[in-house]
């Protein structure tokens, strides 16, 4: 009976901590339809960094962030960008909500001109100007795990070029995306 106890023992596995950094997988769409993806790392900066958050409990976080997005024809897109914000679960449900301020930089590569081949249809001489400018963004986000582990979000973000040889405007995005939690070993 005890040899049939040690073994029962030896087989419990030991839960696995977290160590509260989540990867965030997204579609980045802006104004919803200029299609792109992000990639994102999430890390509690203060709070405790749990899936169960007591109803109270606030998280403060940082995430660096890059993204490509293109306006098809037109111009390609590259935005690197941290955000920090604060994570609050939603009371009665296993869901969240983050509020955050980002910084980033953007970097335009706009079709300036291009030349037709009349003869075949063909375009050519494909000439390309860079614009470079700061991105400061004001982000809300709203969240809800289906698992443990995985949870699905939807995001809108409103920022303005600053500081770019381009024009000066603002700027909407949306995301859609999953979260996925990491495991220390």
């Amino acid at each position: 009976m005890l040899l049939s106890a040690v073994d029962a023992a030896a087989q419990v596995e030991e839960p696995q901590k977290e160590d509260g950094k989540t990867w965030s997988f997204s579609y980045l769409g802006h104004l919803g339809f200029q299609p792109g993806v992000k990639v994102g790392l999430e890390m509690p900066l203060m709070g405790k960094p749990s899936c169960a958050l007591p109803e109270d409990m606030r998280t403060w976080i940082i995430r660096p962030q890059a993204s490509i997005f293109t306006n098809p024809g037109d111009d390609q897109n590259l935005l690197i960008n941290v955000e920090t914000g604060i994570r609050k679960p939603i009371s009665g449900k296993n869901a969240y909500r983050i509020i955050s301020f980002g910084l980033g930089y953007l970097t335009q590569s706009k079709l300036q001109f291009f030349s037709v081949n009349l003869g075949n249809g063909q375009t050519d001489n494909k000439q390309r100007v860079s614009y470079h400018s700061l991105l400061p963004t004001l982000n809300y986000e709203y969240g809800w795990a289906t698992h443990r582990k995985v949870s699905w979000f939807s995001k809108l973000s409103l920022g303005r070029r600053l500081f770019g040889s381009n024009e000066d405007t603002m700027l909407l995005f949306v995301e859609l995306g999953i979260k996925l939690k990491l495991k220390k070993n």
